[in-house]
């Protein structure tokens, strides 16, 4: 008879202090709505900033990849440019991947903030790049906006998609559909859930648009120095969620010591 013998782990180890700080958020939890919805609102921004001033829509990747196919059949080197934004677009999602290992909040990594910081300096080097008249002003809007995407999809578990309207749209209209028919068969089942997620997904869409009228109002004051207003947003709270992280992090693990002494 084979007698297993426990594993003894050490209080303090990594492995223990990293199983205790390690928290699943609800993607429908105020703290994470709110994240969510400041970046929605900063990728209108973005987006119509770029339209303007750089004359392309960086975080649009099925229209992107239209154009590049359309570009490639007639032969045009435009392909190639407009093919850029979407590898732009997904090396910011490939840094994001890089950053944050999993698809849901861990209350014991500050690497939300980190990632938000880098999307503030590839704005403004956005910014900087189309003030010199450099060509790769567009790539890094798209990278940042491929970034931004990911941390909000990692951070809410993809409940929360911010630089596109089209998965909104998706959900909205699937989330309408199911609420339809629940109330054409008259089901008694518990929709608040459910109406939760659909005023988060308007909610969405609503500051996006907003972001897109201010970023457009922003460019004509501006110029591509608009681009410094959404960095301003995400820098100081990306430095914000760092130093919280932290504070939280060291507060647990203070804790877990005094647990583990007693």
């Amino acid at each position: 008879m084979t007698v297993i013998s426990p594993v003894i782990v050490d209080p303090l180890s990594p492995l223990s202090i990293a199983s205790f700080v390690t928290v699943k958020v609800d993607p429908l939890d105020c703290k994470v709505m709110s994240a969510g919805s400041m970046l929605a609102f900063v990728a209108g921004m973005i987006n119509a900033i770029a339209f303007h001033a750089l004359g392309a829509f960086v975080s649009h990747v099925t229209g992107s990849l239209s154009k590049t196919a359309i570009h490639a059949e007639n032969g045009s080197t435009k392909a190639v440019e407009v093919g850029l934004l979407v590898v732009s677009f997904m090396l910011g999602s490939v840094l994001c991947g890089m950053l944050i290992q999993k698809d849901t909040v861990s209350f014991g990594t500050a690497r939300y903030g980190i990632a938000m910081q880098i999307c503030t300096v590839l704005l403004i080097g956005t910014a900087a790049a189309a003030n010199m008249g450099i060509s790769v002003s567009p790539y890094l809007a798209a990278a940042a906006c491929g970034l931004q995407n990911g941390i909000c999809t990692s951070y809410s578990g993809a409940v929360i998609r911010t630089t596109h309207v089209t998965g909104l749209a998706t959900d909205i209209g699937v989330l309408c559909g199911r609420l339809l028919m629940r109330r054409i068969r008259r089901e008694e089942q518990n929709v608040s859930e459910d109406l939760k997620k659909l005023r988060l997904l308007c909610l969405l869409g609503i500051l996006f648009f907003i972001g897109v009228v201010l970023g457009s109002l922003f460019h004509e004051y501006l110029g591509a120095e608009a681009f410094l207003i959404p960095a301003a947003i995400t820098g100081p709270a990306g430095v914000a969620y760092t130093i919280y992280r932290i504070r939280y992090q060291r507060k647990r693990n203070q804790n877990n010591r005094k647990g583990s002494i007693q």
